[in-house]
């Protein structure tokens, strides 16, 4: 991680969710983040990822043509599909700006991402019947971030 100013001039963000190719594997999906990572970096995009039940959901922010440029990339990996744009918008700061791309696989038992799984769970079961806090909301993200930075705390005492 590393520190990028939060204020920046066309600060923008945008959530997708996609199906995981079945072929995919943990490997590759490892490949995927440190490409990401370094190609982000570069950009001056920053983020967040997460992995439930063969989805993904998506948290982006940066710049916006380097974002939406970024999106229509996205758009064409066959490693993943059904991509489904949820929201974007104009935003004041950054959520992730010490992370190149935050991430996190909600599979198993994980007493700390627990309310995290849920509200996933949720909108990825049925997105028309989601209540309160979503991916489509900045609020989601905001808590993710948190519940991230402490799950990270946790494990590295």
């Amino acid at each position: 991680m590393h520190y990028r100013p939060k204020h920046f001039p066309n600060m923008f963000c945008l959530m997708y969710r996609s199906k995981a190719n079945p072929n995919l594997g943990g490997s590759q999906i490892a490949e995927i983040l440190e490409k990401a990572r370094r190609n982000n970096k570069q950009k001056d995009i920053t983020g967040c990822l997460l992995f439930y039940n063969e989805h993904f959901i998506q948290y982006l922010e940066g710049e916006q043509h380097k974002v939406m440029t970024l999106y229509d990339r996205i758009q064409q990996d066959d490693r993943h599909f059904d991509i489904t744009l949820l929201s974007s918008t104009q935003i004041e700061e950054r959520e992730f700006g010490s992370w190149d791309m935050a991430y996190e696989n909600l599979f198993g038992n994980n007493c700390q991402l627990h309310y995290l799984k849920l509200l996933v769970s949720s909108f990825i079961d049925d997105a028309d019947s989601s209540y309160g806090l979503n991916p489509t909301s900045i609020h989601f993200w905001k808590a993710t971030k948190k519940l991230l930075e402490d799950h990270r705390k946790l494990s590295d005492s």
